[in-house]
């Protein structure tokens, strides 16, 4: 959905640079912005590179969590990134916004995955951003669809082009650089539904040790917290652990393991779209709607998944 900012309270010329662009003063500006947690926003990524061929030359700067903001940025995913809790920018979901004006609402075309279109979010967007063009979509999967979610967004942008499949999503760039012969395995998730048992987990490492990989578990605050100390020693003791809380740390451990086994996780998704080679396991979460995107994905799932 989109709607049309008629007055802007300073020419766009005056707040963006770059390069020009074929048919204005400069490449065309694109700011999403974007509240979701890893998995979701991890989603994004082909959205943005759909972005990119919508609209030729044209520089994104996506608005989301700090450090995911900044991985996307790192990875080349996102031109800029910016810390969606500074800028007041919780301003724009009251009624008083008056003279709120975040630097990333200087832009051509501004997307919001935070707002209906038609709120305090909708009121502000129009007072305070620069943009010609403003777009809403909804984050949420349509109960009706039975297309994966990144096919629903970019539905609702108007950038579908066509798309009749997510496999098209999956060619993207590969930030994948393998090395060794480490397989990294993440055996968490943000919701206990969501997990595998570990006991399967450390089956499918002890057969990848017999047959010369070396598998690496990989724990991030929630797997850390949840894991019962007795557990995690033991864990430790037959396995090579890493516990970080660095997503930097994790990409660069991602990007050299010649492969990745994982639950329905903001890590899974992480690993898919740096073009690992990717096994996600699915039990609870529609697979048709939350798939991983990648160019080397493959899903398994619970019966009851599937149906």
């Amino acid at each position: 959905m989109d709607s049309k900012n008629q007055s802007h309270p300073y020419p766009v010329e005056d707040v963006c640079s770059g390069p020009p662009g074929p048919t204005s003063q400069h490449a065309p500006r694109i700011t999403v912005v974007f509240a979701g947690a890893l998995g979701d926003t991890l989603l994004l990524r082909p959205v943005l590179e759909q972005l990119r061929t919508y609209s030729l030359g044209c520089s994104i700067t996506l608005v989301a969590t700090d450090a995911i903001g900044k991985l996307f940025a790192s990875l080349g995913w996102a031109d800029t990134a910016i810390d969606i809790n500074r800028y007041d920018h919780h301003c724009w979901f009251g009624t008083d916004h008056s003279g709120v004006s975040p630097p990333w609402a200087a832009c051509d075309w501004l997307i919001s995955g935070v707002s209906s279109g038609n709120d305090s979010w909708a009121a502000a967007a129009q007072c305070h951003s620069t943009a010609g063009r403003i777009s809403y979509f909804d984050p949420r999967p349509q109960d009706e669809s039975p297309d994966h979610v990144v096919m629903q967004w970019c539905r609702q942008l108007g950038i579908s082009n066509g798309w009749n499949s997510p496999a098209a999503l999956g060619r993207l760039r590969s930030n994948w650089k393998p090395a060794g012969c480490t397989v990294v395995i993440q055996p968490g998730s943000g919701g206990r539904e969501k997990c595998w048992p570990l006991t399967h987990f450390k089956a499918v490492a002890r057969r990848l040790r017999s047959r010369g990989f070396h598998p690496q578990f990989i724990l991030g605050p929630v797997e850390s917290e949840r894991m019962a100390a007795k557990e995690l020693l033991e864990l430790q003791g037959e396995f090579d652990v890493l516990i970080t809380h660095d997503l930097f740390e994790l990409a660069a451990r991602l990007a050299s393991a010649i492969a990745f086994c994982g639950n329905d996780s903001g890590v899974t998704h992480l690993a898919a779209a740096m073009g690992v080679p990717t096994l996600a396991i699915f039990i609870r979460s529609n697979l048709r709607w939350w798939s991983p995107i990648g160019p080397e994905v493959r899903m398994l799932a619970a019966p009851e998944v599937l149906t």
